[in-house]
């Protein structure tokens, strides 16, 4: 699968053009900080956990996120989307992402890459090319290699049994993945080895994603849930854009030596 690299001083992105222009391995000053599954960045192989190489950033959405649900599969279908009209220049990329059934509702996400010496910026645009209004979670799956993680949250909001068994500030023991809502939350701070990211976004809720088995954390902004866009509906919390409407959405994962 093609990569391309984008750098800045000592901040060094793969991107990946086949899978919605997401973002691969990531280090800075040499030290690698993303997360990369056993699989790799590979091609879309069918399904979400046959595909998910980790990576700094795994797009989820544009029609579904978390559990499968309204026919829609597990993190919808971004990620096996590839970007059209994509323009790379050393440290940014743009490209269009379309997310559509024939007939049926068409997503468009308009992306904007940028790398600086110290912050790696996405701004998106999804608007909604179709003629009714369609259901629109997003979530940024960022990825991480961590030892320790500050969130400001007010409240900390397990979201099942694993999780409750667990807590939220380390690894812990091998086990099942543990997920967790940061309510109120406006940035993470996780410390790995030598380097400290933290995460932002403009999205008003925040995602944690442990899995001990695998030593990653997953940092997940979103507008959504993450237990499928069937709940969100029933909560009355689903996203939805009208025909013609436009969402604009940032993430910036800033690194410093740590």
């Amino acid at each position: 699968m093609s990569t391309t690299r984008l750098a800045h001083g000592e901040l060094v992105v793969d991107v990946l053009p086949e899978r919605g222009l997401d973002l691969g391995a990531a280090s800075f000053g040499g030290r690698r900080f993303s997360w990369q599954s056993p699989l790799g960045h590979v091609p879309w192989q069918g399904t979400f956990a046959r595909s998910f190489g980790g990576g700094l950033l795994v797009t989820c959405g544009l029609r579904n996120v978390g559990a499968p649900s309204e026919g829609q599969p597990q993190h919808g279908w971004y990620s096996s989307l590839a970007a059209r009209d994509v323009e790379i220049a050393a440290d940014s990329a743009t490209g269009t992402i379309v997310d559509a059934e024939v007939p049926g509702p068409t997503l468009v996400l308009e992306r904007r890459i940028s790398v600086d010496g110290s912050c790696v910026r996405i701004v998106d645009s999804v608007r909604n090319a179709g003629t009714r209004a369609e259901p629109a979670p997003l979530l940024y799956h960022v990825n991480l290699l961590w030892n320790q993680v500050e969130i400001d949250s007010h409240e900390v909001v397990p979201r099942d049994a694993d999780a409750r068994a667990g807590g939220w500030h380390a690894a812990g023991e091998p086990g099942p993945e543990r997920v967790y809502e940061h309510v109120g939350a406006t940035r993470a701070i996780v410390d790995g080895d030598g380097v400290r990211v933290t995460v932002r976004s403009d999205l008003p809720r925040l995602w944690q994603w442990i899995h001990p088995d695998y030593g990653v954390l997953g940092i997940e902004p979103a507008n959504c849930s993450v237990l499928g866009r069937g709940h969100d509906r029933a909560e009355g919390r689903l996203p939805v854009l009208a025909p013609g409407e436009a969402r604009t959405s940032t993430l910036e994962i800033a690194v410093e030596a740590a």
